[in-house]
């Protein structure tokens, strides 16, 4: 099973978005299945001690790159990258995520969301499944979410990114699946991430969503991967629950239901349920 990962996959997988959370998953779990990692983050010292513990354990390569991909000039610097090694396996996990309305964030908030969330795939993908299709071998995953299916309502925007996400990954399935490059998104679940520990949702018995570790989200996708699918949903809780919400509810109803949940995980009740025009023009000025 190493064996055949490796030669799918190897010699080099990058991971965008690998300091924490489900990218530090999938960097540990591709180097434990013999593939030599690019590891891609903001977070310097993050990055160097993961790589570090990657390289001691695995007796890999583990090469941490800093990189902010949101800054204009990335496409330079994806270019050194995509020359310099040989990437037959693409992890996009990099993300912004605003919670709370669509209105609280600021315009440059939301450029900044577009540019790391949307971007940032089309871009990576754009330059590295070319060579994999001519090599006749590799794989990438798009990580999405379960907003992806429906609106999801305080969490519009990321849900909408991630809608992106999805939908190219099913497209670039499709054109890729001849040459042996396996495309697939990952719609994931709430997964406890330091970023979801810090927006400090409200969970009880009433509010409780099935969460996945992150190593978990990154083993199942890997175990995936190999199928050749263009998405896959990791948890049987939350594929029985996307079932529900896209196969059984009227469409409508779904998105209220997700509006109401995240209204009581993230104390939205006592906001107003109107924006004044006078905040949306504050914004746009």
């Amino acid at each position: 099973m190493k064996h055949q990962f490796k030669k799918q996959y190897g010699p080099f997988a990058l991971i965008a978005g690998a300091s924490q959370g489900i990218g530090e998953a999938f960097a540990r779990e591709i180097a434990r299945r013999g593939v030599n990692v690019i590891l891609i983050s903001r977070r310097k010292n993050e990055l160097e001690k993961i790589a570090n513990e990657i390289m001691e354990e695995f007796a890999i390569k583990a090469l941490p790159i800093v990189l902010d991909l949101t800054q204009e000039n990335v496409e330079c610097e994806i270019k050194k990258i995509v020359t310099s090694y040989e990437i037959n396996l693409l992890v996009y996990n990099a993300a912004l995520s605003p919670i709370g309305s669509f209105f609280n964030p600021s315009l440059t908030t939301h450029r900044e969301v577009i540019k790391l969330n949307c971007r940032g795939p089309m871009e990576w993908s754009y330059r590295l499944i070319p060579d994999m299709c001519k090599r006749g071998h590799g794989g990438v995953i798009l990580m999405s979410s379960l907003t992806a299916f429906q609106g999801s309502p305080f969490v519009a925007h990321y849900g909408a990114t991630k809608a992106y996400n999805l939908s190219l990954a099913e497209a670039l399935w499709d054109e890729c699946r001849a040459f042996n490059v396996h495309v697939m998104a990952v719609t994931a679940g709430a997964t406890s991430t330091p970023n979801f520990i810090a927006s400090k949702p409200r969970i009880n018995n009433i509010i409780k969503p099935p969460i996945q570790s992150p190593q978990e989200v990154a083993e199942q996708s890997l175990n995936a991967l190999h199928r050749n699918i263009p998405f896959f949903i990791p948890g049987w809780k939350n594929r029985l629950s996307s079932f529900v919400l896209r196969k059984l509810l009227p469409r409508s109803w779904a998105i209220k239901l997700i509006g109401q949940m995240n209204r009581k995980m993230y104390d939205h009740e006592s906001e107003k349920k109107t924006i004044s025009t006078k905040k949306v023009r504050d914004q746009l000025n």
